[in-house]
């Protein structure tokens, strides 16, 4: 069995947050977190969990020294300021272990589309995914922001019946059994927050547009503290490419049952 420790004094939150979903993505493989004093009780522990194989990923930018007595293999990365990089590859490297349920489907998609699996790991979501299928069996209209986002699905998975409105004017609108995408405009992203703060919740929410700053950013990482079930990517990539994506995803999860 192979592990991933990495040596760090404090993770950034996007590090720690792409560390922690890829943990969820490859729940059969063991990642830890350690300092240089704890090294030597993180390998003895890996190895009490037979362990044969630790890649060992320096954070700390100082010389490491292993700890003698220890009899396991281990391989060095130091991937400086490219961890996410690093952790995607990790990721790319063990497709296979990839979860089989409707996480690990839209995950999948996503690496699928773009080849590159930090976006994977930078997918936040605020519920238990394994009840999509359920939310989808509720909703009654599909609400998108930029008519592309359609190109990337499968007619054959979306439900009879559902209708499809564009918000393309740049205002949103939807009801409470509405499935939204934003996927290109992150000022609709304020409005979306609005109206749920008013009491119109939609029953899924994709957002997945493009951002500028840290404040756009901000705005994402606020929908994830709504009482609204929410899939979003962090970072600045985003486009309609990538909702259509997960939508497709989340549609054959659903028609899957």
């Amino acid at each position: 069995m192979e592990a991933i420790l990495l040596l760090t004094h404090e993770l950034p939150e996007t590090v720690s947050g792409a560390l922690t979903t890829l943990s969820i993505l490859l729940p059969n493989m063991l990642i830890m977190t350690t300092t240089n004093e704890g090294l030597s009780n993180a390998l003895s522990e890996l190895i009490s969990r037979g362990v044969g194989e630790v890649v060992l990923v320096n954070l700390l930018g100082e010389p490491v020294s292993i700890p003698q007595g220890i009899n396991v293999r281990i391989n060095w990365a130091s991937p400086g300021n490219l961890v996410i990089q690093y952790l995607g590859s990790v990721l790319l490297k063990h497709l296979d272990l990839i979860r089989s349920d409707a996480l690990g489907l839209i995950a999948k998609s996503l690496i699928a589309l773009t080849g590159d699996p930090r976006l994977a790991l930078m997918m936040r979501w605020n519920f238990d995914i394994n009840m999509l299928g359920g939310f989808i069996r509720d909703v009654r209209s599909l609400v998108i922001d930029d008519a592309r986002v359609l190109s990337f699905i499968d007619p054959r998975n979306v439900k009879p019946g559902l209708h499809i409105m564009c918000a393309c004017n740049g205002s949103l609108s939807y009801t409470g059994n509405s499935l939204v995408v934003i996927s290109m405009y992150p000022n609709l992203i304020s409005g979306m927050i609005k109206l749920v703060n008013e009491g119109l919740k939609p029953a899924l929410a994709i957002v997945t547009p493009p951002t500028l700053n840290e404040s756009e950013i901000s705005l994402k990482r606020a929908l994830l503290t709504l009482n609204v079930p929410i899939i979003t990517i962090l970072g600045t990539e985003g486009g309609p490419h990538i909702a259509g994506s997960l939508l497709n995803a989340i549609f054959q999860v659903a028609h899957m049952g």
